[in-house]
């Protein structure tokens, strides 16, 4: 650590560990960020590939807006956002 802050990324990997042996609580602790991105990220992954399996006009238009909706470029500013503050917050408590 060379300020010796914790970073926004700093507990990941025991969280993950954690998450991965049904410690979730555990995992809370060790990064929550991370935890609580989970469902977003699988969101994300979800949209861009249940397209690409099911070539069903419907399924990829129901897709496609909820990707503009979760992942468009003021989505990418509100996720700093929260990274930022979850960093401040982690080093003040």
């Amino acid at each position: 650590m060379l300020t010796g802050l914790d970073c926004p990324g700093c507990g990941s990997q025991r969280a993950i560990h954690s998450m991965l042996n049904g410690d979730f609580e555990a995992a809370l602790r060790y990064n929550a960020l991370l935890v609580l991105a989970i469902p977003y990220l699988a969101l994300y992954a979800l949209t861009a590939v249940l397209p690409r399996i099911f070539r069903n006009a419907r399924l990829k238009d129901v897709c496609c807006r909820v990707g503009l909706l979760l992942f468009h470029g003021k989505a990418a500013w509100v996720v700093l956002a929260v990274v930022l503050v979850f960093w401040a917050g982690r080093n003040i408590v």
